[in-house]
Formats: structure tokens, C-alpha cells, sequence
């Protein structure tokens, strides 16, 4: 079987960060498959061992042609894209979806204009895919609400987890929280830093944004002794290496379909202090896997009070529980089993 996936990027020698969500299913395809990614971009080349075909969108469909798939994946997210290229795709297609693209919400800060021109192009480009998969059941009732997708037309597979995250028990001397996540605001730093400050904690935000979102969040900090902010990717290889640091992770996010960093985190033995928004209840258990709080300053620094005050031993097991049911839910193999049934499933 041929399997043409298709990617807004893709890691690359000189950015190994890009996309990394893509290239780690797309590793794992080709040990069963025959694939080859296309991305928007201007050079053709191999990473570590995939073939990636650049270009325009003309470029794309005429190489999508010659490479004759047998099924389409298409994790590029972008509405025009999709809209000019879906009509003149002629394999089964799959769309994965990824939240920003369907979403009608305010924390992607773009005005109201260009949200309804989004939703309106993946109206008519969702009409050709075959199937969808969405990685929570929270991420596909918000594709099928706003973009009207029929509801039977989309499969539930979360991201899977990587076997290099494997548990360790923390101790709890001293907290030491840490937040990987991209500063932009719909990931809750802005609500997150000030719930932490000067709390008997350390805290450490590790992650990538513009100059703007960087200062905003440095404002927000002001000089705190208890936290701070490095703005520069980690390679996905090195972050077990750095979770081994850290003993609680915070995700204090105001919209996420899942959250793999903190999914990662768990599966390393981090309980999690969390909010209860979009996706993030379908994988952390309250009480059990860590704690949850509603989005909000006031809100979080209470939970994270009562999970300093928890006993050493609770918070071990916590970690042990967030362990082992993430493995459950985002078992690689299973997860792949899964995705690469669906490819069978649409491509017959």
C-alpha cells in the first residue's frame, strides 16, 4: 500500500521540531507501508529515511499523481490549501483534524472576518474527504458543529506516545513544575504564570513564540525569583532527559484538544495540575492522574496549593496512575494498529 501524506512542514536537518506529531506516525507507517510526505516548501529531501517532496500546491498534485497512493493523508490544517487541492486529489482521503482549522474561538486572536472565511472554505473542502480523525471526542464534536462534518464520517485515535517516555518516581523535596507549550494564548500561560507567583514552587516554561508572545509572558513574570522562561525549541529526543528535572507538570490551557507534551509528561511519572477545558478531561483523571481546575488565575492557584499540601505519597501515586492509564490511551502500537486499519479501511 502507498500512502501520500501531506503537511503543512516536516522536520528537517536544519529544524528537527517542525511537524514532529507527523513525522513520528509517518516513521512508523513506513515500516508497514510504502510513504512519501509532501509539504509546502521549495526543496526536495530525506529525513532520516522519508522522503519529502516540496512545493507549491501545483507542484504537490502533480507529484501526489505520479507517487499513484492508494490512500491520502492530510495533516496541513490550512483551509485554502485544502479547498484548491482536495477537488483534483483522486485517492481516498483522509483529514486529520487539528483544532485550528475548525475552531471558531477567540483565543487564536484572528478577527471575526477571517474566521468565517476559514469555516466557510473547510465547508466546501470537507466534503471530499472520506474520513476524519480527531484526537479527542471534545476535538471531533467541535469539527462537527462548526463544519458540519457528518458525525459517523469521523474516527477518535489520540496521539500516541512515544516508547522513549517510560516512568520514574519523583520525589518531592521541592517543586519543581514545568510547562513545555507554545506561548501562544490559547495555551494559558497568561493565566498560568500568575497562579504560580511566589508560591513555595519553582517553575520552569519551556517553549517558542514570537517576540511578542515572549514579552507579554516576561510582563507577566516580572523579575519573579520562582520562575522562569527559556523562548527556544527542545528536540523531541532530549525531553525525557529534561522531564527527569521536574516533578509536577502544568498545563494551564484555555482550549486543547489533547495535549501530548503533558500526555509525555505523564507517561514519564508527572502527576499533572490542569485545566478542565476541551480535550484535557478525556485523558487526566481528577484526583487520580493529578488535579483539575476551571481556566482561571484565582482557580489554579488554588488547586496548585492543594497539591502542594498533599501528602509525598499521594503524589507519587498520582504519578504512578497518570503512568499507566496514559499508556493505555496512547499506547503507540495500539495507536498505530489503529490509524493504519482506518488507511486499509479507506483505501479499499
Amino acid at each position: 500500500m502507498r500512502i501520500a501524506v501531506i503537511s503543512t512542514d516536516y522536520p528537517s536537518d536544519d529544524n528537527v521540531n517542525r511537524y514532529v506529531f507527523v513525522h513520528q506516525r509517518v516513521k512508523e507507517y513506513a515500516k508497514y507501508v510504502d510513504v512519501r510526505v509532501f509539504r509546502s516548501g521549495k526543496k526536495d529531501y530525506f529525513f532520516e529515511g522519508i522522503n519529502v517532496v516540496s512545493g507549491n500546491i501545483f507542484k504537490i498534485r502533480k507529484e501526489i499523481e505520479k507517487f499513484e497512493p492508494d490512500v491520502i493523508v492530510d495533516h496541513q490544517a490550512n483551509p485554502r490549501f485544502s479547498s484548491l487541492l482536495y477537488p483534483f486529489l483522486k485517492a481516498p482521503l483522509i483529514t486529520w483534524i487539528h483544532g485550528f482549522e475548525v475552531m471558531k474561538s477567540k483565543y487564536y486572536e484572528e478577527n471575526p472576518l477571517e474566521t468565517t472565511i476559514k469555516i466557510q472554505m473547510n465547508k466546501f473542502a470537507f466534503k471530499f474527504p472520506k474520513k476524519f480523525v480527531a484526537v479527542s471526542k471534545w476535538m471531533k464534536d467541535e469539527a462537527v458543529k462548526n463544519c458540519k462534518i457528518p458525525e459517523e464520517k469521523v474516527a477518535i485515535i489520540p496521539n500516541f506516545i512515544d516508547d522513549i517516555f517510560t516512568y520514574t518516581e519523583r520525589a518531592y523535596e521541592k517543586h519543581k513544575f514545568i510547562s513545555l507549550r507554545n506561548f501562544k494564548l490559547k495555551y494559558g500561560l497568561t493565566i498560568g504564570i500568575p497562579a504560580c507567583l511566589n508560591l513555595p514552587l519553582d517553575y520552569q516554561i519551556v517553549g517558542t513564540g514570537s517576540d511578542y508572545e515572549y514579552e507579554r509572558l516576561l510582563k507577566l513574570i516580572d523579575g519573579a525569583k520562582n520562575i522562569s522562561i527559556g523562548n527556544e525549541p527542545v528536540p523531541h529526543e532530549k525531553v525525557p532527559d529534561l522531564y527527569q528535572y521536574y516533578n509536577c507538570f502544568f498545563a494551564p490551557s484555555l482550549e486543547e484538544a489533547q495535549g501530548v507534551a503533558m500526555c509525555e509528561a505523564m507517561a514519564s511519572g508527572m502527576p499533572v495540575i490542569a485545566t478542565n477545558v476541551g480535550g484535557i478531561p478525556e485523558f487526566v483523571r481528577d484526583k487520580i492522574d493529578g488535579l483539575l481546575s476551571r481556566p482561571t488565575t484565582e482557580d489554579l492557584r488554588e488547586i496548585i496549593k492543594e497539591f502542594l499540601g498533599l501528602d509525598e505519597n499521594e503524589k507519587k501515586e498520582m504519578g504512578k496512575c497518570a503512568s499507566d492509564d496514559i499508556k493505555k490511551i496512547c499506547n503507540k502500537k495500539t495507536i498505530i494498529e489503529k490509524e493504519i486499519n482506518l488507511l486499509k479501511e479507506v483505501s479499499e
